[in-house]
C-alpha cells in the first residue's frame, strides 16, 4: 500500500504531464474513477440525475475527469505555500474525489479536510479511499453548494474553482466575503472564471493584502500581507 503521507509521492518529474501523472497516481491509490464516471454518464443519458443539480450549477459529466480535477503536483504547490501559515482546516467547494484531502495529510498533517460535492458517487469514493488509508481527518459530504440551506463552515483555508457558472460562483463568493471578515483566513482560487470574477467584482479579497498569482491558481488572505 502506498504511503500517502509522503510528500514526494506528489512531485512531478520533468518527463511527465500533470494530468497523466495524476491519472496514474489515482490508479495506484486505488480509485475507481472511470467506472464511476461511465456509470454516471449512462444514468444522466436516461435523465436519472437531473434532480441532483441546482439551476446555477453545470453538468460536467461526460468530460474526462482528469480535466476537471486539480492535478496532484498543483495541490502540493499551493499547500506548500500555505504550510508556513500553520493552517488548521481546509474546506473544498466541489471536492470531486477528494484529492486535496489526501495531499493535505502529507503536506500539513496537523490540518483537517472537509469537502463538499453535489454528486454522491465521487463523495462516497473519496471517503472509501480515506478509510482505506486511515485518513481520519478527511471527509467529503454530498451537498448542493448553491442551496439556500448550505452554510459555509468556519475554516482558515478555502479552495474554490470553476465548478459552476458565474451565477453560482457569485453566490458562493458572496458568502465567502463574510468569512474574510475574520482573522487569518486564506482562499485558493483555481480557474480563469473564478479568478477573473474575483479580480473584477470582489476587490475585498485582494485590495487590502494583495494576491499571489501562480499559473493556474491564486492565493488571497484576510489579514496577511501577500503582495511582493
Amino acid at each position: 500500500m502506498l504511503n500517502l503521507k509522503d510528500p514526494e509521492l506528489y512531485t512531478l518529474s520533468p518527463e511527465n504531464h500533470p494530468r497523466q501523472f495524476s491519472q496514474k497516481l489515482d490508479q495506484e491509490i486505488g480509485y475507481d474513477i472511470y467506472n464511476i464516471e461511465s456509470d454516471l454518464c449512462q444514468r444522466v443519458s436516461k435523465h436519472k440525475l437531473k434532480q441532483q443539480y441546482s439551476p446555477g450549477s453545470q453538468n460536467w459529466l461526460g468530460l474526462d475527469p482528469q480535466i476537471l480535477q486539480t492535478p496532484y503536483p498543483e495541490i502540493k504547490e499551493f499547500l506548500t505555500v500555505l504550510k508556513k501559515y500553520s493552517p488548521k482546516k481546509m474546506v473544498d467547494f466541489g471536492a470531486g474525489y477528494g484529492r486535496i484531502g489526501i495531499v493535505l495529510q502529507a503536506i500539513i498533517p496537523e490540518a483537517s479536510f472537509v469537502g463538499y460535492e453535489i454528486i454522491k458517487e465521487p463523495a462516497q469514493e473519496a471517503n472509501r479511499i480515506y478509510k482505506k488509508y486511515g485518513l481520519k481527518d478527511c471527509q467529503v459530504y454530498t451537498e448542493d453548494l448553491l442551496s439556500n440551506n448550505f452554510v459555509i463552515p468556519p475554516a482558515d483555508m478555502y479552495f474554490i474553482y470553476d465548478f459552476c457558472d458565474p451565477y453560482g460562483l457569485r453566490v458562493l463568493l458572496n458568502s465567502l466575503r463574510k468569512q474574510f471578515e475574520k482573522e487569518r483566513v486564506f482562499m485558493v482560487a483555481r480557474g480563469k472564471g473564478v479568478r477573473s470574477l474575483i479580480q473584477n467584482k470582489y476587490p475585498e479579497f485582494w485590495a487590502l493584502n494583495g494576491v499571489v498569482h501562480f499559473d493556474n491558481w491564486s492565493l488571497y488572505a484576510s489579514s496577511v500581507e501577500l503582495s511582493g
